[in-house]
């Protein structure tokens, strides 16, 4: 292969990238996930005052912040929100271990999925949320 097909097709990978992202062609799940990764990887250290002010902005988290930190619309059943709920946490906690210097930004992280999780299953029936996932054959 010539350097010159190496370079048009890399440059093609990277348009069609950036079609991808423009164009919303991934799926929310990935979307979820790779903001979680992006969030984790270029987190900073927070002062306390910083802390508290994130705290107050992820309490009044709309539900259009929830669908996209956990990449769900707002109406979909319960059985689907923990299972992305869980499967975020689950990325979370691999990172944790992967990466123990940066607990701090991993659990800012957490406090969000978590906040998100609430919102949007507050809007769930309560009978879907005791009865939805049960596995009865």
């Amino acid at each position: 292969m010539s350097e010159f097909d190496r370079v048009f097709n890399l440059g093609r990978a990277y348009v069609g990238k950036a079609q991808d992202e423009l164009f919303g062609k991934g799926s929310p799940e990935s979307k979820a996930v790779s903001e979680l990764n992006h969030a984790l990887e270029q987190g900073v250290a927070m002062k306390r005052t910083e802390q508290q002010e994130f705290k107050s902005q992820i309490s009044a988290m709309s539900d259009e912040e929830a669908e996209i930190i956990l990449g769900v619309p707002t109406k979909a059943p319960f059985s689907l929100l923990k299972s992305q709920h869980e499967l975020l946490l689950g990325h979370l906690a691999e990172f944790e271990k992967k990466q123990p210097d940066k607990k701090q930004i991993a659990a800012r992280e957490k406090f969000r999925i978590e906040k998100a999780f609430a919102v949007l299953s507050a809007k769930v029936d309560s009978t879907e949320k005791r009865f939805g996932s049960l596995e009865i054959e």
